[in-house]
Protein backbone atom coordinates (compact mmCIF):
# COMPACT_ATOMS: atom_id res chain seq x y z
CA UNK A 1 0.00 0.00 0.00
CA UNK A 2 1.60 3.44 -1.06
CA UNK A 3 1.72 5.61 1.89
CA UNK A 4 1.44 9.39 0.97
CA UNK A 5 1.99 11.19 4.27
CA UNK A 6 2.60 10.20 7.63
CA UNK A 7 2.36 12.14 10.97
CA UNK A 8 1.49 11.53 14.71
CA UNK A 9 2.58 7.71 14.39
CA UNK A 10 -0.62 7.94 11.24
CA UNK A 11 0.40 6.53 8.04
CA UNK A 12 -2.02 7.74 5.02
CA UNK A 13 -2.27 5.01 2.33
CA UNK A 14 -3.81 4.29 -1.01
CA UNK A 15 -4.57 0.07 -1.71
CA UNK A 16 -3.56 -0.39 -5.35
CA UNK A 17 -5.09 -3.99 -4.74
CA UNK A 18 -8.73 -2.54 -4.53
CA UNK A 19 -10.99 -2.17 -7.50
CA UNK A 20 -14.18 -0.65 -6.04
CA UNK A 21 -14.80 3.15 -7.40
CA UNK A 22 -15.41 4.89 -4.27
CA UNK A 23 -12.50 7.49 -3.98
CA UNK A 24 -10.49 7.12 -0.70
CA UNK A 25 -7.69 6.55 1.50
CA UNK A 26 -7.00 4.34 4.42
CA UNK A 27 -5.52 5.82 7.77
CA UNK A 28 -3.28 3.24 9.63
CA UNK A 29 -2.11 3.61 13.35
CA UNK A 30 -0.65 1.11 15.62
CA UNK A 31 -4.07 1.25 17.61
CA UNK A 32 -6.73 1.49 14.90
CA UNK A 33 -7.75 1.66 11.33
CA UNK A 34 -10.12 3.56 9.50
CA UNK A 35 -11.13 4.28 5.34
CA UNK A 36 -12.24 7.75 4.74
CA UNK A 37 -14.31 8.58 1.73
CA UNK A 38 -12.32 11.91 -0.03
CA UNK A 39 -15.19 13.29 -2.04
CA UNK A 40 -17.05 14.20 1.67
CA UNK A 41 -13.77 13.06 4.31
CA UNK A 42 -16.30 10.88 6.18
CA UNK A 43 -15.21 7.75 8.02
CA UNK A 44 -16.16 4.48 5.65
CA UNK A 45 -15.08 1.85 7.65
CA UNK A 46 -13.04 1.15 10.80
CA UNK A 47 -13.14 2.98 13.71
CA UNK A 48 -11.17 6.12 15.23
CA UNK A 49 -10.63 8.46 18.24
CA UNK A 50 -12.22 11.82 18.04
CA UNK A 51 -8.96 13.90 18.25
CA UNK A 52 -7.75 11.78 15.41
CA UNK A 53 -11.00 11.87 13.79
CA UNK A 54 -10.53 15.61 13.97
CA UNK A 55 -6.78 15.98 12.79
CA UNK A 56 -7.66 13.58 9.83
CA UNK A 57 -10.33 15.33 8.86
CA UNK A 58 -8.92 18.56 8.73
CA UNK A 59 -5.78 17.60 6.80
CA UNK A 60 -8.12 15.73 3.87
CA UNK A 61 -10.15 18.86 3.26
CA UNK A 62 -6.92 20.90 2.69
CA UNK A 63 -5.60 18.28 1.22
CA UNK A 64 -8.82 17.23 -0.80
CA UNK A 65 -7.39 17.71 -4.33
CA UNK A 66 -3.91 15.86 -3.67
CA UNK A 67 -5.68 12.93 -2.11
CA UNK A 68 -7.86 12.65 -5.52
CA UNK A 69 -5.21 13.07 -7.74
CA UNK A 70 -3.68 10.01 -5.74
CA UNK A 71 -6.93 7.93 -5.95
CA UNK A 72 -6.20 8.28 -9.90
CA UNK A 73 -2.99 7.82 -9.62
CA UNK A 74 -3.53 4.49 -7.85
CA UNK A 75 -6.34 3.61 -10.41
CA UNK A 76 -3.83 4.16 -13.12
CA UNK A 77 -1.24 2.08 -11.52
CA UNK A 78 0.75 4.77 -11.05
CA UNK A 79 2.89 5.68 -7.64
CA UNK A 80 0.19 8.32 -5.70
CA UNK A 81 2.32 11.92 -5.28
CA UNK A 82 3.72 12.31 -1.14
CA UNK A 83 1.26 14.71 0.61
CA UNK A 84 2.60 17.03 3.15
CA UNK A 85 1.80 16.65 6.80
CA UNK A 86 -0.80 19.15 9.08
CA UNK A 87 1.23 21.99 10.29
CA UNK A 88 1.97 21.59 14.08
CA UNK A 89 -0.12 24.26 16.20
Amino acid sequence: MPEVCRFHNIRIVFNSREHHNIAHFHVVHPDFRASFDISNCRVMAGRIPPRFRRLILDWALEHQAELLAGWEDIRRGRTPSKISPPSRR
